[in-house]
């Protein structure tokens, strides 16, 4: 395991390749320490699918393939006027959730 200490923010980095989770846990998960792990999306399909896409070009990819998907959404302040199946408290934010497609539909708006 290679930690990259980034004095600027004082919180480790390091390669997802070279911590095992048994090593996270026990370092970063059970302590409640924060940690940056990079490259942890490097070998998925997805990169090779979606990277390359615009954002326009992303944003209609992922509603066409995953608009159905239930993702959670954290809002910042309220938007009492939409009505939307679960809402939740999470961190002092509205937890919502909803559809992606739904998401992508609210982003725009913004």
């Amino acid at each position: 395991m290679t930690f990259r200490n980034d004095p600027s923010e004082g919180i480790d980095r390091f390669d997802a390749d070279s911590l095992t989770y048994s090593e996270f846990k026990k370092n970063y998960l059970e302590r409640n320490m924060p940690c940056i792990i990079e490259e942890v999306t490097k070998h998925w399909v997805i990169n090779e699918k979606y990277a390359s896409l615009s954002v326009k070009e992303f944003e209609e990819a992922m509603v066409r393939d995953f608009g159905n998907a239930k993702v959670p959404v954290l809002f910042q302040g309220s938007r009492k006027e939409e009505t939307l199946e679960h809402v939740n408290e999470y961190g002092g934010e509205e937890c919502r959730s909803m559809k992606l497609a739904e998401f992508f539909s609210i982003w725009r708006e913004k």
